[in-house]
């Protein structure tokens, strides 16, 4: 086993192809580009609504947004992403549970509620990422 860093990924997948590190690069950034455009906007117009004025929610979200990025190695931040994520889903199963529950539709009730617990399952219990060492190179 080896410490999983920021570079790993890129030397392991250039055993592969000599692009894929590139092709990775690029995806994460779209990825990346997407949820900072629109994640950011949504929430800002959520505090909007919560009386939070305008020229105050983008910092709100973006000074601790940064403070991880620059405080928290790789492997910790999506260790981190995962359980947020996780967290916000399970409470959106939650609320369609309660919806299909109003609704009597017990079989969307019981849908959303194990979707809710594996949410909340990998939200208590999740692992923080490790790389193991097997047939792949490790550096």
């Amino acid at each position: 086993m080896t410490d999983f860093d920021g570079v790993t990924i890129f030397a392991v997948s250039e055993d592969v192809g000599p692009l894929l590190p590139w092709l990775i690069f690029l995806a994460a950034i779209g990825s990346q580009t997407s949820g900072i455009v629109n994640a950011p906007m949504s929430r800002s117009d959520m505090m909007v609504e919560a009386k939070v004025p305008r020229r105050l929610t983008f910092p709100i979200i973006l000074i601790p947004a940064l403070a991880i990025f620059i405080l928290v190695d790789v492997a910790q931040a999506v260790a981190l992403a995962s359980r947020v994520f996780a967290a916000y889903f399970a409470t959106q199963a939650l609320i369609a549970a309660i919806i299909a529950r109003r609704k009597r539709n017990w079989a969307a009730v019981a849908g959303f509620a194990a979707v809710g617990a594996a949410m909340f399952t990998v939200m208590i219990f999740g692992l923080p990422v490790e790389m193991q060492c097997g047939s792949v190179a490790c550096v």
